[in-house]
């Protein structure tokens, strides 16, 4: 078995699921395991290394659906109003811009995603704590973090929610699709996909990068306890009625 814990230090996370546009306000929590790839594969450039060939093994070894352990959250968003460099009726013009975002109970606040039956080498795992040491947030970039990676089974808190595929998840639950490498996605293609720009991705008029399917977990009911929503838009009227931050603090 094979983790990575993610603390969060400024206590938040943002991230725009790959089939939404930032203003609907939906938030990727957990964060796809195609991001988790691809923050390795920055993280390896960061790092400097050189060994192509361990990189790939790590991937391959990784491209398979995770499990998540997260701490409780909730929902929330910031609204900006940009200008636009021109004038509208005699006032500058602006453009509405939405940061959704989950915020933890406490900075520091640790997620762990979990490979169970992923076993590696001392040299890869070596290679791999390199790679995460260099990861300095997921996400955009406002989500700091700082990346280590988890040999056993991570200790669990009494209000931790564990995420699992919807395939093996028992029980109810919320159902979440979040984009993962497809099965006969692995070596050179595995990487080459994961390296392309989004914006050449869309330029050849894909909406998914290649060699990516949807995987779909089950969110399961939170407790009162957990003090967390489900993440999703968080429009004025909805969270005032629930009492969400509608600002930065």
């Amino acid at each position: 078995m094979i983790a990575i814990r993610f603390e969060f230090l400024a206590g938040r996370f943002h991230g725009t699921p790959w089939d939404r546009a930032v203003n609907e306000g939906d938030i990727e929590w957990p964060p796809s395991p195609w991001r988790i790839l691809r923050a390795l594969v920055a993280g390896w450039h960061l790092a400097g290394a050189k060994d192509v060939s361990t990189l790939r093994r790590i991937l391959d070894r990784l491209a398979t659906a995770p499990s998540f352990i997260l701490p409780p959250w909730t929902a929330g968003h910031t609204r900006h109003y940009m200008p636009q460099g021109t004038l509208k009726k005699g006032k500058l013009a602006t453009s509405l811009v939405l940061d959704a975002f989950v915020a933890f109970r406490e900075r520091n606040a640790r997620a762990y995603v979990v490979w169970q039956n992923v076993d590696m080498s001392s040299d890869e795992v070596a290679a791999l704590r390199s790679v995460c040491s260099h990861i300095t947030y997921i996400g955009r970039a406002e989500s700091w973090c700082a990346a280590e990676v988890i040999e056993g089974n991570p200790a669990l808190d009494s209000d931790d929610i564990v995420v699992d595929l919807a395939s093996v998840s028992e029980g109810p639950g919320m159902r979440l699709r979040r984009l993962g490498a497809a099965a006969d996605m692995r070596g050179q293609g595995l990487l080459r996909s994961l390296s392309e720009p989004t914006s050449d991705m869309r330029l050849r008029g894909k909406r998914q990068p290649d060699g990516t399917t949807w995987y779909e977990y089950i969110l399961p009911p939170l407790t009162e306890s957990a003090q967390a929503v489900e993440p999703r838009s968080c429009p004025t009227a909805w969270c005032t009625s629930r009492g969400l931050a509608k600002s930065a603090s």
